[in-house]
């Protein structure tokens, strides 16, 4: 997303420090908004359009707007769902895997 550049103040361009807890969430949550965020589109469509045809949504600008935010917040939530109880299970596990026990190294010079 965004690649750390050369700067006199590299605090400046810290992630952490321009986006804050939310940007560390999200940063987090990548992996799985890129993986749900057709079915996020797919089902933010589907509500509006839903909600167009009870005429609670009439004017196509907050159609659009509306169709955005609500597929943003479905594929957040679904990526937290699954992060949460998916990705954070092989994210330990991934942990408790990659240990590799080494024997001591013998000097092979004397």
């Amino acid at each position: 997303m965004l690649c750390r550049l050369r700067s006199p103040y590299p605090s400046l361009l810290a992630p952490k420090d321009v986006f804050g807890p939310l940007g560390h969430r999200l940063g987090k949550l990548t992996y799985g908004l890129y993986v749900y965020h057709i079915l996020g589109l797919q089902f933010g469509g589907m509500l509006v359009g839903w909600l167009q045809g009870h005429h609670w949504v009439e004017a196509q600008t907050a159609v659009r707007v509306s169709q955005s935010v609500v597929s943003f917040a479905l594929t957040v939530a679904v990526a937290a769902i699954s992060y949460r109880f998916f990705e954070s299970f092989f994210l330990r596990m991934k942990d408790k895997m990659s240990r590799v026990k080494s024997r001591p190294v013998r000097d092979s010079l004397a």
